[in-house]
């Protein structure tokens, strides 16, 4: 992907990904490490759903987790 920061570019000036790069740095690696842990969360909480409460509490947790 064309990204505009020259990550993954060969003979670019960075090995792999520019850091400073919205889609592949630093940042944007950490926020998709999060949203992994938030997925994983939420299929762990309807895993162990029992009652309709529990999927209150699911779909709030989703909306806290979307905002």
């Amino acid at each position: 992907m064309n990204c505009g920061y020259e990550c993954h570019k060969i003979g670019g000036p960075w090995i792999a990904e520019n850091p400073k790069c919205p889609i592949h740095g630093v940042r944007a690696q950490i926020a998709d490490r999060q949203q992994d842990r938030n997925k994983q969360s939420i299929e762990d909480m309807i895993d162990d759903a029992e009652d309709l409460a529990d999927i209150k509490d699911i779909l709030r947790h989703m909306l806290a987790v979307m905002q």
